[in-house]
């Protein structure tokens, strides 16, 4: 999947880059969580680098400002932070009304 970029209403510029994609019968699946990082300005570079990160160790990017799973799609959500740096409330919330459009449009997530 390709990544999503977006200006919260603070003025924060993200990068969402969902974490997987699989196939089944040849038919995408789309996937569950969603890694989210200030967006920086070496785009190709940086996608790829963030790409390559595990998940299951803490994430080193200094931009890394953590990740939204969908627990149960429309209705339990989860936030984990980043390290260094996060969003707030508001923008958790924004950055999960995003993501439930992007969610709803297959044309966001097909390949």
């Amino acid at each position: 999947m390709k990544p999503f970029f977006s200006t919260l209403k603070s003025g924060l510029k993200i990068m969402i880059l969902p974490d997987t994609i699989a196939h089944i019968n040849g038919h995408p699946i789309i996937t569950a969580t969603y890694s989210i990082y200030r967006q920086s300005t070496e785009l190709s570079e940086d996608v790829s680098r963030k790409e390559t990160t595990e998940l299951l160790e803490p994430n080193p990017d200094p931009d890394y400002l953590g990740m939204v799973r969908f627990d149960v799609p429309e209705r339990v959500f989860s936030y984990e932070s980043g390290r260094e740096f996060f969003l707030d409330s508001d923008e958790v919330r924004e950055v999960i009304q995003l993501l439930s459009e992007i969610r709803k449009d297959r044309s966001f997530w097909q390949e």
